[in-house]
Order: structure tokens, then sequence, then C-alpha cells
């Protein structure tokens, strides 16, 4: 049975996890713990379709914030569709996410999760201010965060995902493995159980 996804009362992004990220302390040139979180978002709810679309407006339309931004407005258009795509944000808000604030997003997942037991990362992207800068970033070890509260949510997946090679070492670091001794292949997998 279709059920009509424009009835649904809709309150916003969910947590997953509280996550410690790592912020630039400037007087004393060092990282120092913050706190912040991973929310998943309700792509029904336009708070969170807004925040989302603005923070790609931010990121200056990085391709993958841009990708996620367009699919995540897709779904709440074309519910079938998307059926199996689930969005999540690492933010540096700690509180009241059913009024999601775009400028404090420092992350972006988008992932399908295929069947019962395989999630799929179709796109993960960090605030570009943060990877693509000479000086310190304000933040550190935000993709990994990401990535390490996916692995705590979906315990007992597998995640698979495709990896460029210069992000490789950061995916093998978090227990990713080939899928494939095909050389041509890049795509990677994660279980608790290897």
């Amino acid at each position: 049975m279709k059920m009509n996804h424009n009835l649904n009362i809709t309150f916003g992004a969910t947590l997953v996890s509280n996550v410690n990220i790592k912020k630039l302390d400037k007087e004393n040139s060092r990282y120092i713990n913050k706190n912040a979180s991973v929310v998943e978002l309700d792509e029904f709810n336009k708070n969170d379709i807004t925040a989302v679309s603005d923070t790609a407006y931010y990121w200056l339309y990085d391709l993958y914030g841009s990708n996620i931004a367009y699919n995540l407005k897709s779904k709440a258009k074309y519910p079938d569709l998307y059926e199996n795509d689930k969005f999540f944000a690492l933010t540096t808000q700690t509180s009241s996410f059913d009024k999601l604030n775009d400028k404090k997003i420092q992350g972006l997942v988008e992932l399908q999760e295929r069947d019962n037991n395989i999630i799929y990362i179709d796109f993960l992207q960090v605030n570009p201010d943060l990877i693509y800068v000479t000086e310190p970033p304000k933040y550190n070890h935000v993709g990994q965060s990401i990535i390490k509260a996916l692995q705590d949510k979906y315990n007992d997946k597998t995640i698979i995902l495709n990896s460029t090679k210069t992000a490789l070492p950061f995916y093998q670091k978090l227990g990713f493995k080939k899928l494939s001794t095909d050389k041509k292949n890049n795509q990677y997998y994660w279980n608790k159980t290897q």
C-alpha cells in the first residue's frame, strides 16, 4: 500500500550520535575536543531541506554537497524513487535539531539501504573550508566522526563505498577493505565481523 507522505507530520533532524571532533584553539595552536552531533535528516521537513540547500550554497556548490542537497529535495517530491535513501549531517549544533542551523553543518552524507545487510554510501562531503585550505582548518576529524557514527548505527550491516585514490588511506584507517581483486574496481567495504 502506498502511503501519502505529504500527510506525515515532520519534526526535523533526529540525533544519531553525539561525537567529538577537534576544534582549533588558535591561542595555543592546538586542537581541543569539540562536541558535535551526527543527525539523520528528515526529507519531508522544509527546514532540513533548506538547511542542506543553504549549506551546499555556502560550500560553493561543491559537487557532492550539491548532489546531496538535490537528492534530499527530490526525495520529498518523489519518495518512491528515493525510498531507500537516507541523509545525515554532522553539525556543531548539540540540540534543537528541529531547527537545524545551516551554518553549523560541517559534513553531509547520502546513503542507500540496498537490502537487509548492505548500506551503500553514495556521497560523503566535509565542508570544503576544512579540506582545501593552506592554514590549519577550524575543525578536524569531521569525516572520521561521520563514518564512525554510521559504523555504530549500522554495525550489523556491510557498508560499501567507492573511494578515490587520495581518500583511500582515510577509509583504510577506518577499517575499509577492497571489495574485489579487480584493479579497476574502487569499491571498499566495512563490516564489524571482518
